[in-house]
């Protein structure tokens, strides 16, 4: 049950990837769990690169600059009345 395909000649280890096969993929049970565990952790990598990336790309930008943009109570007016009079934003019923 037990049969791989090896080279003739040289070497006595094998190469990378039958040590590989040799410590994850031999047993259904560890490859399951190592997918899952790989899953996880290229997830939380992924997640740390670009919260890093988008912490990077916003150094010195006040979150609070926007909220007052929305809070303003001119600008909102002034919003508004953009958003009645443009024909593109008007519904046909």
């Amino acid at each position: 049950m037990e049969t791989v395909a090896r080279r003739t000649g040289g070497g006595g280890g094998g190469g990378i990837f039958e040590g590989i096969y040799r410590v994850i993929m031999r047993r259904n049970s560890v490859y399951v769990t190592f997918v899952i565990l790989g899953a996880f952790a290229g997830e939380r990598a992924v997640d740390y690169g670009v919260k890093k990336l988008w912490e990077m790309n916003n150094v010195g930008v006040s979150h609070l600059i926007f909220a007052r943009l929305f809070i303003d109570h001119n600008l909102w007016h002034l919003v508004l009345e953009i958003w009645h009079q443009d024909d593109r934003f008007k519904f046909v019923w």
